[in-house]
């Protein structure tokens, strides 16, 4: 099988970070839908034909299936590590369930490549156990987020983030599916909710969102936006699950329920079910936010309000994979997630440190949405740009009412790759890259950043006059996006597109 050019691209970035830098723990970012099992299944295939041992470790069983269907499309032999599965301990390649690697690790010699899918999950005693055993292996994490709730860092286990495209990249040249965005103008009144281990409280969010006048009618919604379109809907707990899933059979539309209570023989059938058209909507409490691959999903229903930047991006993940039968994917926001964490597009800086914890009390989010025109922008704006009605300060929260209308959530328009670089290139004063920083929603520091290190570059060591005031920058620990900073370290970014793809064959040193 061939890689796409940017799965080249990122084995070459990957190439780069082991030879070239010399980093043994290196971690893979691309998004959700860029092909991980790919590229996992491209590098045991390489080792396998050298004759060396790989294992690959997940932590649940759809993940164990989805890597067992994609080694077996490269034609690679392998065996399993986990309990209920065939064991075939003599393959070089085999995939493991991490609680049943620790369980076995004794009697196990290690291997030479060691590969942790869903990565972000890699600080716990199990995987670290796993990684006492495995200390000569070359290490290589997957993750399509490398941001804990808890807030702690993979620093720790990883030691350089190779990165991969960006999700918008993705969506321009044709890989990821374009998405739609719905948001009510008002969400669910969480202030009452409590905080339980970084994330809302699950009992109290879910007397929440159970109240039809608080969370607004999402069969209607369904039926308004999305009707006839295989939906998953991410909800709060079983409980909540369930209802929801009583409540669109009650409307006459075919759902069923999935969670972690059901067997695997019963996952998988309700899966099927909706690939096939026999039911419509199927309601998920967590167990579909990683793992889950089926590209004819349209419409994501985000009915659980959380905290966390990565399970929100995992949740819309689910629905941009491409089909033909889909011109785009849609988002029906019922919790305020998109005004608290933003799109699936949306630019972000990913860090190997940990976190500092967040206050107590509520930051001003991201972006808000104009309670005039209903564009979206970004809330440090004092105005909307596009109707030029100026925001008040919100007022406190009300009950929401069930008949409130859902409102396109539309994301300023954003520069990816080489598009950026060659905007940045143009830039040539402080207030170029300040109204660039601006347009692409980075913070003040960025410009300040990029702007130096212009004038570094052409030798100019003196600060111009017109630099910009201490205000500006106090403060911000923003640094330039991937594309306008590629040698920063310890970080390695593979560009998406144009670099000559490399192969990994005898340049990984194991």
């Amino acid at each position: 099988m061939q890689l796409r050019e940017y799965q080249a691209d990122l084995m070459t970035g990957l190439n780069d970070a082991v030879i070239g830098r010399g980093i043994r723990k290196p971690l893979i970012v691309s998004p959700t839908g860029s092909g991980k099992s790919v590229c996992i299944s491209n590098m045991a295939w390489k080792y396998f034909q050298r004759g060396r041992r790989v294992w690959i470790v997940v932590h649940r069983q759809e993940l164990l299936q989805q890597i067992g269907a994609a080694l077996k499309s490269w034609n690679i032999p392998h065996g399993f590590i986990a309990a209920g599965s065939r064991s075939s301990p003599r393959e070089l390649v085999q995939v493991c369930m991490v609680a049943s690697l620790a369980k076995r690790l004794a009697g196990l010699e290690a291997p030479h490549l060691l590969i942790i899918d869903e990565a972000h999950h890699a600080v716990s005693k199990t995987y670290l156990d796993i990684f006492v055993h495995c200390q000569a292996s070359l290490t290589v994490g997957f993750t399509a987020t490398p941001e804990r709730l808890d807030g702690r860092g993979l620093g720790d286990i990883f030691g350089g983030i190779v990165m991969g495209p960006t999700v918008g990249w993705l969506m321009e040249h044709g890989f990821l599916s374009k998405a739609k965005y719905w948001a009510p103008p008002m969400v669910a009144d969480y202030s009452g909710v409590a905080t339980t281990a970084g994330d809302y409280n699950s009992k109290q969010s879910a007397q929440v969102m159970c109240r039809a006048d608080v969370t607004g009618d999402c069969v209607q919604h369904y039926l308004r936006l999305s009707r006839g379109l295989p939906a998953v809907a991410f909800c709060v707990n079983i409980a909540h699950s369930e209802q929801v899933a009583e409540n669109f059979r009650a409307a006459g539309v075919p759902a069923s329920v999935i969670h972690s209570g059901l067997s695997a023989d019963a996952r998988r059938d309700a899966v099927l079910d909706l690939a096939s058209g026999k039911i419509h909507v199927l309601t998920s409490c967590d167990i579909i936010n990683e793992g889950f691959d089926l590209p004819v999903v349209t419409t994501a229903i985000l009915l659980r309000k959380t905290q966390s930047l990565g399970l929100h991006l995992q949740q819309i993940g689910r629905v941009l994979r491409p089909h033909p039968s889909k011109s785009h994917s849609i988002v029906i926001d019922h919790v305020g997630n998109l005004l608290t964490h933003g799109c699936a597009e949306d630019e972000r800086e990913w860090s190997l440190e940990s976190a500092k914890r967040k206050k107590s009390s509520p930051s001003e989010p991201p972006t808000v949405q104009c309670q005039e025109c209903y564009a979206v922008y970004p809330a440090s704006a004092k105005a909307c740009p596009e109707c030029g009605d100026v925001r008040e300060a919100p007022p406190a929260r009300e009950t929401i009412i069930s008949d409130e209308e859902l409102q396109e959530f539309t994301p300023a328009p954003r520069l990816f790759g080489r598009d950026l670089s060659a905007a940045a290139r143009q830039c040539k004063t402080h207030a170029d890259f300040a109204a660039l920083g601006k347009q692409q929603g980075y913070k003040p520091g960025w410009a300040w950043h990029a702007w130096k290190q212009l004038c570094e570059q052409q030798n100019q060591r003196s600060k111009p006059t017109s630099e910009p005031s201490p205000e500006a920058t106090s403060g911000s620990s923003a640094t330039p996006p991937a594309s306008a900073n590629a040698g920063a370290q310890p970080s390695v970014t593979a560009s998406p597109a144009g670099a000559v793809p490399t192969s990994l064959v005898g340049r990984l040193s194991a």
